[in-house]
């Protein structure tokens, strides 16, 4: 359930994930999120976890870590809509959409086809509480 009084810029800031923290920012009037920290970074031997999915070799060696995942986000009628999700799990593309809920947490949808999936995610502050 969405809240009903949302600003544009309410999404700003570090969120919590399973995995991870992101920083969720704006550029002009489309937001962006990319990660900041991995509670795992490194691989088995050791080394920077990379884009190794990404489906351009070019791109399969940067970090996970800076690693903007989220792209093309408009704020519109509440909710944050047309945006693109990366995921380096797989090297694919989704469409995306975000809203809070009723807790206030980051709701990330992502679509494929007819299917969808949502993930949530704590504001950093609520990680302390």
């Amino acid at each position: 359930m969405q809240l009903k009084a949302q600003k544009a810029d309410d999404i700003i800031g570090v969120w919590i994930t399973e995995e991870s923290k992101v920083e969720v920012y704006k550029q002009g009037q489309v937001y962006y999120a990319k990660t900041i920290e991995m509670d795992a970074p490194f691989d088995k031997e050791g080394k920077m976890k990379t884009d190794i999915h990404n489906r351009d070799e070019k791109l399969q060696k940067r970090p996970l870590v800076g690693l903007t995942f989220l792209s093309g986000f408009l704020f519109k009628n509440g909710e944050w809509v047309n945006g693109i999700i990366y995921n380096p799990r797989d090297g694919r593309k989704y469409r995306g959409k975000i809203e809070l809920n009723e807790k206030g947490n980051f709701e990330l949808t992502g679509y494929w086809g007819l299917f969808s999936k949502t993930v949530e995610w704590m504001p950093q502050q609520a990680e302390n509480k």
